[in-house]
Order: structure tokens, then sequence, then C-alpha cells
């Protein structure tokens, strides 16, 4: 398994979408088990799932600051030209 994902490193920076074969979490549950990492240093299905939410929630925070941040940088550069319009 670990050289299957070795070897479609190289393609993956090539054609990202071969990735789509590929389950991570179930490689790293695979991984897990056949390596016999203890229950005590992994978490739960359910500890992942909110991660993964938080994670989803301030990447979606920072997209909405970075186009509200966007947007006054367009009125700003705009703002003279309205006030010249307006004179």
């Amino acid at each position: 398994m670990t050289q299957m994902l070795e070897l479609l490193g190289p393609v993956g920076q090539i054609e990202p979408t071969v990735f789509d074969y590929i389950d991570f979490d179930g490689v790293t549950k695979h991984l897990i088990k056949v390596l016999g990492i203890p229950a005590t240093a992994v978490s739960s299905d359910q500890e992942i799932m909110e991660k993964r939410e938080e994670r989803a929630a301030q990447q979606q925070q920072m997209m909405e600051q970075q186009q509200m941040a966007e947007q006054a940088e367009a009125v700003g550069k705009a703002a003279p030209m309205v006030a010249a319009v307006n004179k």
C-alpha cells in the first residue's frame, strides 16, 4: 500500500485526479490496524468529523473575509472615479 502511494505521488503532481481512486481514510485505518497503532493514539471517527467540520468552517470564514477585503479594495479604487463623474 505504501509503495502504491509512493508511486502515485509523482503521477498525482501531474494529474491530481488519480487520487480520486484512493480512500485515504480507509488507507489510514488499514495502516493503523496493520501497524498495530494503539487506540489511545488514534482519534475516533466522531473526533475526526468534528475536526473536519471546524476546519471547513474556518476556511469558509477566511474565504468570506478575503472576499470582503477584495470588495472593499474595489470600492476604494472606484470611489475616486465616482467622485470625478459626480463633479
